[in-house]
């Protein structure tokens, strides 16, 4: 091959490489914010499914605050006619293939799981991906948040899917720890 054909071929190549990666930033700068208002869109029906007819308020988010343990992502109150009645918790632990991310409802009165919810996952199809099913995170429901959970001991495993399912008990453990040296009455 000759020296200009080199030459001409490496700037050709320079020059489709940089339209490529102008591009992709374009459609990222368009994309980011309807993902962002999806998310959070998202993340607001989660908290109508725990704690119906409420008002929400994020009280901590991990962005602009690092008070709290790294695996909180945000935490927000629950309030009915400005008490307030719960806690959401927003976490998130490494699964075996992926970040697991749950939110944790806890009842102020109480002290006990009012609901977990797997927000975001990309496990195994078939095995961690279980870890969404009611089979699996009814088990949470109504325990107290001085429960240590340990997966195999108070809490059945998804066959197959340990790794997850140790993911998603560490995230509640996360939650119930905080809420016990914060929030507990």
């Amino acid at each position: 091959m000759k020296k200009n054909n080199i030459i001409g071929t490496s700037l050709l190549l320079g020059f489709i490489t940089a339209i490529l990666a102008v591009s992709i930033f374009f459609v990222n700068s368009i994309t980011s914010p309807i993902i962002a208002y999806s998310e959070a869109t998202q993340l607001k029906f989660y908290y109508q499914e725990i704690f119906p007819n409420s008002e929400y308020e994020v009280i901590y988010n991990s962005d602009k605050d690092k008070e709290k343990s790294p695996n909180i992502l945000s935490v927000a109150t629950a309030s009915n006619n400005g008490e307030i009645v719960g806690y959401l918790y927003l976490t998130y632990t490494t699964g075996y293939s992926s970040d697991v991310v749950s939110l944790i409802g806890i009842n102020k009165a109480d002290a006990k799981v009012v609901k977990v919810i797997v927000t975001k996952q990309t496990e195994t199809p078939g095995l961690g991906s279980l870890s969404t099913q009611p089979k699996f995170l009814d088990q949470f429901l109504d325990k107290l948040t001085n429960e240590e959970l340990k997966v195999k001991d108070n809490i059945t495993a998804i066959t197959g899917a340990t790794i997850t399912s140790d993911a998603v008990v560490n995230s509640v453990n996360v939650s119930l720890d905080d809420f016990n040296n914060n929030y507990l009455n």
